[in-house]
This record gives C-alpha cells, sequence and structure tokens, in this order.
C-alpha cells in the first residue's frame, strides 16, 4: 500500500507540473491573435464576376428548332433570325434575354452563335431550341435531322 501511495502522489505531482503546458494556447503559424475577428467578410461577387463565370460555363444537351414568333422576352422574330429559345430550368425569369451564345454541334463540330429570346418550357437543362437558320448551320442534314447534339456557352 505504500507504494500505491508513492505513486499516486507522484502522478499528482506530475500532473501539477504538466497542467500549465497542456492548458496553454498552442500557437499556429497560420493564424495569429485575433485573426479570426479582423478578417473582413466575404465580399458578394460583382455583376461582372457572375457574369464572368456563365461565360465559363458549358452547357451541353440537345439541340431542336422551332418556327419563332413573339418570344417570351418580348420581340418577334422570324425563321432566318439568329435566335435561341434557353431551357425554362435556367430562363431565371428572363435574366438572359438578349444575351448571345456560341454553340457547337459535339457530333460535327460546326459552331454558330445566336441570341437569347426565348424560353423553352420543354426542353432539358442544357438544351436549346434554335431558329430554322440557327438549326441549319450546325445540322448536317439540314431540318430533317430533327435532334443533335450541342453544347454551349454565354459570350
Amino acid at each position: 500500500m505504500h507504494t500505491s501511495r508513492m505513486l499516486s502522489i507522484f502522478f499528482l505531482f506530475f500532473a501539477a507540473l504538466l497542467s500549465p503546458v497542456l492548458s496553454a494556447p498552442v500557437a499556429r503559424p497560420e493564424m495569429v491573435e485575433g485573426d479570426l475577428l479582423e478578417r473582413e467578410p466575404l465580399a458578394e461577387l460583382s455583376t461582372s464576376e457572375v457574369a464572368d463565370t456563365e461565360k465559363r460555363n458549358t452547357h451541353t444537351g440537345q439541340g431542336t428548332w422551332f418556327y419563332p414568333g413573339l418570344g417570351a422576352c418580348g420581340g418577334t422574330d422570324g425563321n432566318n433570325s439568329p435566335i435561341i429559345a434557353i431551357s425554362a430550368k435556367i430562363w431565371n425569369g428572363g435574366k438572359h434575354c438578349g444575351k448571345w451564345v456560341h454553340i457547337k454541334n459535339t457530333k460535327n463540330k460546326k459552331t454558330t452563335k445566336a441570341k437569347v429570346v426565348d424560353e423553352c418550357p420543354g426542353c432539358g437543362s442544357g438544351s436549346l431550341d434554335m431558329s430554322p437558320a440557327v438549326f441549319k448551320k450546325l445540322a448536317s442534314q439540314g431540318l430533317d435531322e430533327g435532334v443533335i447534339p450541342v453544347s454551349w456557352t454565354y459570350q
């Protein structure tokens, strides 16, 4: 019993010596005292930064064609107009009206440009509905091809 008492006293003595060391804050080279409190909050992205991000995003889907008329953006276009309708999933209340896009047929590599003037409720999120003029520039077999694989980005 005498040995266990001595061990207990030794343990308490050793713990008392180490307690200031164990409870002391550890300095990290990447953090300075008060660092978290003094940092600026993250700024929101500016409109131009959001636009730049949109330009870098490549959308993919199916390309189809339609006979234009009065578009959801408010203008009237014809078959020869270089226009498209974008998916209702990215329509966002007409936020993209008037924006130009670069479109590529991913099968035959043909490309063209067109302007967003309408919404396509039946299109998948990356799909486009195109005027006959735009579709003909991309399709190998004209309007008879019906559906083509496309990728596109905002300009």
